[in-house]
C-alpha cells in the first residue's frame, strides 16, 4: 500500500518501481532535492495511511468510558467541576490539591488523617497524638486534643466539633472550648464518618474476626455490623453507607435503614483501591490506588467513572470538597 501510494505520488519513486534506464543522470543538487521531497512524501503517506491519535485525545476518551492512561501526567475532568481535595503523603506532610490542576501545595510539614470542615474552610488531622485545627485561608494549626492513641477523625456534621479514636474510645472535641467527651467505649475503630443526622456514625472495626463496617446511632444507642470490609463512609445526607469488598476491586454501597445493597462504585482497570471517603456532595467519593503506586481517583457515584487527580505515588487518606455541592441524590 505505501509503495502504491507513492507511486502515483511522484514520479522519481515511478521511476524506481518501474524497469528504468540503466543511464539515469542527476546532478548531486537535483538528487538530494529529490530524495528530500521523497522522505517528505514517505512521512505524508504514512501519516495518512497509520493515523496516530492524539494522546490528549486518547485520554480524554479512556477518561470518558470510566478508564485512565496509567503512567501519563493529564487531567481530564467532567466540565463545570470544581473543588478541592487533601491528603498525606507518605514522605510526610499533609497537601491541599484543586481539581484541574497537576501540582499540590503543602500545608503543614507533619500529620495524617486530614478531613475537611463542612463549610470547606478548616481541616482538622493528627499529628502524632494530638488532634489539630488549620484554617486553609490562615495556615496556623492550633491543638484541640491530646490523645493517648489517636488514629482517625472526622467533624460532626454541624462543623462544631470532631470526633477522633483514642485506642478503644470514641471521643469528641469542641472546637470553641475544647471540652472533651466519650462517646463510645470498647471498639477499635480505624475509620470514622458522620454525615446527614448528628446521631449517626460509619466506622470501620477490627474484630477477631477481621475488619467489619458498622453503623452506630447515638439516639437509639444500637450499633449494626453491616458486613465485613473496610473504608467505612456515609454519604452526606446519612442514608448509604461504603464498604470496600474484601478483593478491594469493588466498592459497595448500602442503605441505612435496611442495611441491603444499593449499589457499586469499580476500581480503575488494572487496579486495586481503598481508602475511600464520600465528599460533601452526593455525586463524588474519593479513593486512593494500592500497590507500589499510591494515588488519588474521584469517582462519579451514580455514573461509576473514575479521574485520577495525582500523580506522586505516595498519597494516602484524602477527603474531596466540591464547590457548590448540595445535599441530595
Amino acid at each position: 500500500m505505501p509503495a502504491l501510494c507513492l507511486y502515483y505520488c511522484h514520479p522519481y519513486f515511478q521511476m524506481c518501481l518501474i524497469k528504468t534506464p540503466k543511464k539515469v543522470s542527476l546532478s548531486g543538487r537535483t538528487a538530494w532535492a529529490q530524495i528530500s521531497g521523497s522522505a517528505l512524501l514517505i512521512l505524508v503517506c504514512l501519516y495518512f495511511l497509520f493515523p496516530v491519535q492524539n494522546f490528549r485525545q486518547r485520554v480524554n476518551e479512556a477518561n470518558k468510558s470510566g478508564k485512565y492512561v496509567a503512567g501519563e501526567r493529564e487531567l481530564v475532568l467532567p466540565e463545570n467541576i470544581t473543588g478541592k481535595f487533601v491528603y498525606h503523603r507518605t514522605g510526610g506532610g499533609i497537601y491541599i490539591g484543586k481539581l484541574g490542576e497537576l501540582k499540590s501545595r503543602k500545608l503543614v510539614e507533619q500529620g495524617k488523617y486530614p478531613r475537611w470542615s463542612p463549610d470547606g474552610k478548616s481541616i482538622a488531622y493528627v499529628d502524632k497524638n494530638k488532634i489539630m485545627l488549620i484554617s486553609e485561608k490562615s495556615r496556623e494549626p492550633k491543638v484541640l486534643a491530646t490523645a493517648s492513641r489517636a488514629r482517625a477523625l472526622c467533624f460532626s456534621p454541624d462543623g462544631y466539633s470532631v470526633l477522633f479514636t483514642d485506642g478503644k474510645l470514641l471521643r469528641s472535641v469542641e472546637i470553641k472550648s475544647h471540652a472533651v467527651k466519650t462517646l463510645l467505649d470498647g471498639y477499635e475503630l480505624l475509620e470514622l464518618d458522620a454525615a446527614g443526622d448528628p446521631t449517626r456514625l460509619a466506622a470501620t472495626v477490627r474484630t477477631s474476626f477481621g475488619y467489619k463496617v458498622h453503623v452506630f446511632d447515638f439516639k437509639s444507642g444500637k450499633n449494626r455490623a453491616v458486613t465485613s470490609g473496610c473504608s467505612a463512609s456515609l454519604s452526606p445526607d446519612g442514608s448509604l453507607i461504603t464498604v470496600n469488598g474484601k478483593k478491594h476491586r469493588v466498592l459497595y454501597l448500602y442503605h441505612w435503614d435496611s442495611l441491603k445493597l444499593a449499589g457499586k462504585i469499580n476500581a480503575p482497570a488494572k487496579e486495586t483501591f481503598d481508602n475511600h471517603f464520600w465528599s460533601n456532595s452526593p455525586h463524588w467519593l474519593i479513593s486512593v490506588t494500592e500497590g507500589e503506586k499510591r494515588d488519588l481517583f474521584i469517582h462519579h457515584v451514580s455514573e461509576n467513572k473514575h479521574y485520577r487527580v495525582t500523580w506522586t505515588g505516595d498519597c494516602d487518606r484524602a477527603d474531596l470538597f466540591i464547590n457548590g455541592a448540595a445535599h441530595s441524590l
